[in-house]
């Protein structure tokens, strides 16, 4: 289905996520397609700096990252 065009990579990964958490006794979780697949990686971001944390750091490089975003310390907690 990606490779014909009729729903990309993007979307696909959501409705895997999204079918997911349903079987595992989640909300349902409604589906907006049209995400665009990147054709190169020139069209992808620029840099990977900022998006998840290392893995090797400490508390204060994960409150640098999340913060930003709006998460509180119990947030991000939860999220690792």
């Amino acid at each position: 289905y990606c490779d014909s065009g009729f729903i990309s990579n993007a979307d696909m990964w959501t409705v895997a996520a999204n079918v997911a958490i349903e079987t595992m006794g989640g909300p349902t979780i409604p589906t907006r397609f049209g995400r665009a697949d990147a054709k190169a990686s020139d069209e992808s971001v620029e840099g990977q700096e900022g998006r998840l944390p290392d893995g090797d750091k400490g508390v204060d490089h994960l409150r640098d990252i999340f913060a930003p975003k709006g998460f509180s310390d119990k947030d991000i907690v939860a999220l690792s």
